[in-house]
């Protein structure tokens, strides 16, 4: 959106300064009126309203979730996330009420606290890097009211959840760098660097996984911890929208669910 925007906001302050040296008024006009419409679709980016669901669906209740993760857990890609979970620079966990713990809790009229935070790894949920030494919160200047200015795992302090919800893996492994690398045209076919991305899976992403499972169980007060596998988010079939080759698309397939169940 802000792309757009800033395309035709270039363009129209480039027909209104040609319009003004060559005294031609058409341009001059036309360039105001692509200004204008930069305006409105830049409005359009900040202006999108919120969810209006409550935050947790049930309060109250006697059974209880807790949801930790990242983009699959948040509700990534919904039509609206919950205020201040879409602000730049402060928050942008985007949770939604769309978000798979979200209608899990509806279903089983469960409280949930919803500390899923897109683009997490591993180090935004027990809150430690690789090498022991502390890790912030994915978002340190979210207001102390948004959850994301600390570790995930810190919802569960207090808390005696009925149960646990976590999945965590797809970013350590770089799965987001691995579609974009199939998804570009020019370059060349990303089942070369098969090698590559289980190296860093078996090296990088299982110790981390590994780590924050144990310290989410531990965390949980002996409350059931239920590991959320990523789907195949490419769907069991070939889609003439997406420019990449079918044997791109099985390559795919299988690194997500290689995701899932390597440990």
């Amino acid at each position: 959106m802000w792309v757009l925007a800033v395309v035709l906001l270039v363009g129209g302050a480039v027909s209104i300064y040609v319009g003004l040296w060559s005294l031609r008024w058409e341009r001059l006009a036309g360039g105001v009126a692509v200004g204008l419409l930069a305006l409105a679709v830049a409005a359009i980016g900040v202006t999108h309203d919120p969810d209006r669901a409550p935050l947790d669906p049930n309060p109250g209740s006697a059974t209880s979730m807790v949801a930790i993760g990242d983009s699959y857990m948040s509700g990534e890609g919904a039509s609206a996330y919950f205020p201040g979970t879409d602000d730049e620079g402060s928050n942008k966990c985007h949770r939604s009420s769309d978000a798979f713990p979200y209608l899990a809790a509806q279903q089983l009229h469960a409280s949930l606290t919803f500390a899923a935070c897109s683009g997490a790894r591993a180090r935004d949920i027990v809150g430690t890097k690789d090498d022991g030494s502390k890790a912030d919160g994915q978002y340190p200047d979210s207001p102390a009211s948004i959850l994301g200015g600390t570790p995930q795992i810190d919802a569960l302090q207090g808390k005696h959840p009925t149960f646990v919800l976590v999945d965590v893996g797809g970013n350590d492994a770089g799965f987001g760098d691995l579609g974009k690398g199939c998804a570009i045209p020019t370059t060349p076919d990303c089942r070369r660097s098969a090698s590559f991305w289980m190296k860093r899976l078996d090296t990088r992403a299982y110790p981390d996984i590994l780590r924050t499972l144990q310290a989410v169980k531990a965390e949980a007060g002996g409350a059931p911890v239920f590991v959320v596998d990523y789907p195949n988010p490419l769907g069991p079939k070939d889609c003439w929208k997406i420019r990449i080759a079918a044997p791109e698309l099985g390559f795919l397939a299988t690194r997500s669910s290689l995701a899932s169940t390597r440990w």
